[in-house]
């Protein structure tokens, strides 16, 4: 049963396909795949982990690049904490507030972060659905700051 669930949190067409959509909400929902590293059409995917933090990071052969780093839980202020939640009820109200790698990749990294995270003015809250991470009934809407966008040089 909870490979059921992965397979259509995950692989069906569940996620948001409207940009204008999501430009006016003010909290996006990224998932990102299980793999630690993987080529995904336009875009490099790789995460790591350190002490403190997880890196998740998506790079464009043009060299644009966004990493997005989520924080271990300490907050006490319960607007910046992770939220744990239950997949079934989030799903069916947020299903089309959510954006996969597929979305990503037909976006583009730049239009993500211009137009959808930047775009109305607003700043705009980000979670992290981390696919390694949802088990059972429940999951972690983990809160993600997005530390860097622009161009590197490798």
């Amino acid at each position: 049963m909870k490979i059921i669930y992965l397979i259509l949190l995950f692989s069906t067409g569940l996620f948001a396909q409207d940009l204008e959509y999501l430009k006016s909400r003010d909290t996006l929902y990224l998932a990102v795949p299980k793999q630690d590293k993987h080529q995904y059409g336009k875009f490099l995917y790789f995460s790591s982990w350190n002490s403190e933090q997880k890196h998740y990071e998506f790079r464009q052969p043009d060299e644009k690049h966004i990493l997005i780093l989520t924080i271990k839980d300490k907050e006490t202020n319960p607007e910046k904490r992770n939220l744990t939640v239950r997949r079934k009820k989030f799903l069916k109200k947020y299903k089309k507030d959510i954006v996969d790698v597929d979305f990503l990749n037909s976006t583009g990294l730049y239009t993500l972060f211009m137009e959808i995270v930047r775009g109305n003015g607003k700043k705009k809250i980000v979670y992290i659905i981390d696919e390694k991470e949802c088990t059972g009934k429940e999951f972690v809407l983990k809160r993600a700051y997005i530390a860097e966008f622009g161009f590197i040089n490798m």
